[in-house]
């Protein structure tokens, strides 16, 4: 095995499930669009006949039709959501990149499938144990507030609104990959990471045991630690984790 996954397997499956959205976007938006246009082309034409005009006049008529047509229909029409997963596989495909900086004494898995649904983004493991990596890109401001005193707990937000549940997910992912670390005998930390990749600055915190922080600070963090893994511990475990996570 090499010392570094490939950083081609990264985002693959947030890339494929984008492109079925994009195609299945597509199929159902184009009959809306041909309807519109057969509807306002006969409107147009049936106001030039009902009241002569000139045809400037019936050419705009039937634009105008066109137009409320589908700020009308645009309500019922489906919304496209594979740009969302497109820059999810940007984000998983930029972390990737920086993972690719460590060391030989690292390996990173991208992509792995988990047993039932979801997938990991990165499993990498190192000389202080394994962390998991989720891998996010956001365009609106993120921020990472931190307890005071006790008067609330840390709080996750982007754009004003709470990503608990992504705390949450990334949580679900540490205690099975944890349990799978544990069956095979070994006994070091599973971190769990979300690293978010963002135009904007924000501090980085931990969050409910989740570290939360920016692309800039990924391989400072992952860094830290005592050595627990050397070179033989290290591909054993890496060669178990890659039996139990295939590729997506």
């Amino acid at each position: 095995m090499s010392a570094m996954g490939s950083t081609v397997e990264a985002g693959q499956s947030a890339a494929r499930r984008g492109r079925q959205l994009r195609r299945r976007h597509l199929r159902r938006w184009f009959p809306a669009v041909l309807g519109s246009a057969v509807v306002a082309g006969l409107g147009g034409v049936g106001a030039g006949l009902a009241l002569p005009a000139p045809p400037q006049v019936t050419a705009a008529a039937a634009g105008v039709c066109a137009v409320a047509l589908l700020r009308v229909s645009r309500r019922w029409w489906p919304t496209d959501s594979s740009g969302r997963w497109a820059a999810g596989a940007a984000g998983e495909q930029a972390t990737a990149q920086l993972l690719g900086q460590l060391s030989h004494r690292w390996v990173a898995l991208h992509d792995r499938r988990r047993r039932g649904a979801g997938n990991l983004d990165h499993l990498l493991v190192g000389p202080p144990g394994v962390a998991v990596i989720d891998s996010k890109r956001f365009r609106g401001p993120v921020v990472v507030r931190g307890p005071v005193r006790g008067l609330w707990r840390p709080r996750f937000e982007v754009a004003g609104r709470d990503c608990d549940a992504l705390v949450e997910g990334v949580l679900r992912q540490r205690d099975e990959v944890a349990a799978a670390v544990e069956d095979a005998g070994w006994r070091v930390p599973v971190r769990p990471v979300i690293v978010v990749h963002t135009t904007g600055r924000f501090r980085g915190r931990t969050v409910r045991g989740v570290c939360v922080l920016p692309a800039s600070r990924l391989l400072v963090v992952v860094r830290r630690g005592r050595t627990r893994f050397r070179g033989w511990q290290l591909r054993r475990c890496v060669a178990h984790l890659d039996r139990r996570f295939p590729p997506a």
